[in-house]
């Protein structure tokens, strides 16, 4: 890939990233946790956004694709307003976190935020949760 297509409106996107990009985070850290592998952040918004599972704004639109061209697994995604009691070695958890009064959405892992103390954490509520598996 040449540079000037790695670097043209990196920065633009790397502050959208920062502002829009906590569930295509959260999405990278799962696969980088399966496949044991570091994920190369630009070069992972550079062919997500290529391949159209990642919009110019940071929506996710194929989480399972992003999950599946990193891994080599089959993925499956479930939406649930609880967790389960037992979460498998092969299930991934993210929470959805939604604040009615700011109208803003943010996704984490359980066991981390990829933001410093996050305000729709700590005034919002829990949406949802995405439970991530592959296939075994």
């Amino acid at each position: 890939m040449k540079t000037k297509n790695r670097f043209e409106s990196m920065q633009t996107k790397l502050e959208l990233c920062g502002k829009y990009g906590c569930l295509f985070l959260c999405i990278l850290s799962i696969a980088e946790e399966v496949s044991e592998k570091e994920i190369d952040l630009q070069h992972a918004i550079l062919i997500c956004q290529s391949k159209g599972w990642l919009s110019y704004d940071f929506t996710v639109k194929d989480s399972l694709a992003i999950l599946n061209y990193y891994t080599n697994k089959t993925w499956h995604r479930l939406e649930l307003t609880k967790l389960p009691s037992v979460i498998k070695d092969n299930e991934f958890t993210v929470v959805k976190y939604y604040n009615s009064k700011t109208k803003y959405t943010h996704f984490k892992r359980r066991s981390f935020d990829t933001l410093v103390d996050s305000q729709t954490v700590k005034f919002g509520f829990i949406q949802e949760y995405y439970i991530y598996n592959y296939e075994v």
